[in-house]
């Protein structure tokens, strides 16, 4: 499973901590991210405020699961958490 996290924070960190451990795991992406989530995937540097960047990336990179809640992803189809 490819998962994008979107977020910079302690929070993002501690969920991609967990995320990464899990065996279904392939890719984990976390946009912007920060230097703790390095470790736990790959930081990407994608604008959160640019839907369309964000829907491009995930639809490039055959994302499974992205852990937002913004609308124009979910009218574009792509699962949400």
């Amino acid at each position: 499973m490819n998962i994008l996290l979107i977020g910079s924070g302690g929070r993002e960190h501690a969920i991609a901590h967990k995320i990464s451990q899990s065996r279904l795991l392939e890719r984990l992406y976390i946009a912007p991210g920060n230097g703790g989530t390095a470790v736990e995937g790959e930081n990407v540097p994608l604008n959160i405020m640019d839907f369309n960047q964000i829907n491009d990336f995930v639809a490039d990179k055959e994302i499974d699961m992205s852990s937002s809640v913004l609308k124009v992803l979910l009218q574009k189809a792509s699962p949400t958490f």
